[in-house]
């Protein structure tokens, strides 16, 4: 499998810009590859993969490279927004 976009794919560390101590909890899109056939079915699927602080969250969906690729990072943002306004959860670990 190759891995598509990994130039393109690390959005900026804008939300945690004031405390560089949290750069690394934010997820960014690691990767995205496509899926073979038979492990999904018909379509064209791809296999994404979000990161963070040792983390890893790896998701499937169905569509373009591109699609896959904008959802992907929409759904890292989400995520990060949701930490950013919430603050440290009990799951989470805060760096000393």
């Amino acid at each position: 499998m190759t891995y598509a976009h990994k130039d393109e794919i690390r959005p900026s560390a804008r939300l945690y810009a004031g405390n560089p101590a949290l750069a690394d909890a934010r997820y960014t899109v690691t990767a995205v590859e496509a899926v073979p056939e038979q492990e999904c079915g018909e379509g064209s699927w791809y296999r994404y993969v979000l990161e963070a602080m040792g983390s890893t969250i790896t998701g499937r969906r169905r569509g373009t490279l591109d699609e896959v690729t904008r959802y992907a990072r929409e759904f890292a943002e989400q995520i990060n927004e949701r930490y950013n306004s919430a603050g440290w959860t009990t799951w989470m670990h805060k760096p000393r």
